[in-house]
């Protein structure tokens, strides 16, 4: 077999084929009528017009206006093409076994005109198809980022909200196209009496994710917005939504929850045990403090129970499953006024290296 063709003629196989059989040469009176018409002959006519357009004589532009005239736009090998072929191997003293030129696309036709199109790389058009596809797939791509506060009244669901989530010019959203869906909520109840408003932003997330590539969920919750959030991570895992990072900020926790009992040791109390709670997010974070968190003998049961302050005796601590971050020290050394302080600063702690991690995250991207 002949050389392998080097210019984009090596994409179709019918000239593939002409460089390697002569019975799979192309004439107006050679070979099938189907080898005759179609994108492998729009190709040949190509390199015929870029080799005739460098070319002086008038014979040969009459027949390179004859043949874009006649039979380039149906991309037929027809008389005109035959002409400009004859020229073009006359030129190149192309002759056939019997010494002659003819108009007959054959091997060394096929081979000469091959040369004059430009070298096509095929790695490179691997990597520019693979890199193509990657660009294609990362414009198609929604993040999700959800942030609940944790409040006394219900919030109206804000969508789309810049301001839950601010981007800049820098993020990778302006430079490669990939999208972003922003949604944020104060919450006032957690576990049942939630499920209405979590239904919704559930449905609300899987509908905006239709035929798209899922990118990163991530999910952020103070308060009760904390426990919000953990419920809603777990009901787009059993989706078929894999979520990204999750993340709790002083959640609210009652005493009744406690998977432990209060110990003072050294005039400190042990630190308050929940969970674990249903999700498979790949990152988890709680950040809390126990400043506020007490010790009392429970009306029920004549038993110890962790308190505080707070309305309903809201208490936080470590959550199974997730990794602490406590923030207690901190919280102290602020010297907050009362357990509600202490809840109110943690929160705001909690959150802002929330969102911090949330951004690193969505820009390593």
């Amino acid at each position: 077999m002949a050389r392998p063709f080097r210019s984009k003629f090596q994409f179709y196989d019918e000239l593939i084929d002409t460089l390697r059989e002569d019975r799979f040469h192309i004439g107006v009176n050679h070979g099938p009528p189907e080898r005759r018409r179609g994108n492998h002959i729009g190709v040949m006519h190509d390199a015929l017009i870029t080799w005739a357009s460098h070319m002086k004589g008038a014979d040969i532009a009459a027949a390179l206006a004859a043949m874009k005239a006649e039979d380039v736009a149906s991309q037929t090998f027809g008389n005109k093409t035959s002409t400009l072929v004859r020229l073009f191997k006359t030129h190149g003293k192309i002759l056939n076994g019997s010494g002659a030129i003819d108009p007959v696309v054959g091997k060394k036709t096929i081979s000469s005109l091959d040369d004059v199109l430009p070298v096509v790389d095929r790695e490179k058009l691997k990597r520019d198809k693979a890199e193509r596809e990657k660009r294609e797939k990362t414009e198609n791509t929604l993040d999700i980022v959800v942030i609940y506060d944790g409040g006394k009244t219900f919030s109206q669901t804000k969508e789309d909200n810049e301001a839950t989530f601010p981007i800049t010019d820098a993020d990778p959203y302006s430079r490669t196209g990939r999208k972003i869906f922003r949604m944020s909520a104060t919450t006032a109840s957690i576990g049942v009496a939630s499920i209405p408003f979590l239904t919704r932003h559930s449905n609300l997330i899987q509908k905006k994710l239709e035929g798209r590539e899922v990118g990163k969920i991530c999910i952020a919750g103070s308060s009760s917005g904390g426990r919000n959030a953990v419920d809603l991570a777990a009901r787009l895992h059993f989706a078929g939504l894999p979520v990204a990072y999750l993340a709790m900020a002083d959640a609210a926790f009652f005493p009744i929850e406690a998977k432990n009992s209060p110990v003072e040791t050294n005039g400190r109390l042990n630190t308050p045990l929940f969970g674990p709670f249903a999700n498979s997010a790949a990152a988890r974070q709680n950040f809390f403090q126990t400043v506020g968190n007490r010790s009392e003998l429970a009306i029920f049961g004549m038993r110890r129970i962790f308190s505080s302050n707070m309305a309903n005796k809201e208490i936080h601590g470590s959550v199974s499953g997730f990794t602490d971050r406590p923030l207690t020290s901190r919280i102290q050394a602020q010297n907050p006024k009362n357990d509600d302080d202490a809840h109110s600063r943690a929160v705001g702690d909690g959150m802002e290296t929330a969102l911090k991690e949330i951004r690193e995250l969505l820009n390593a991207l």
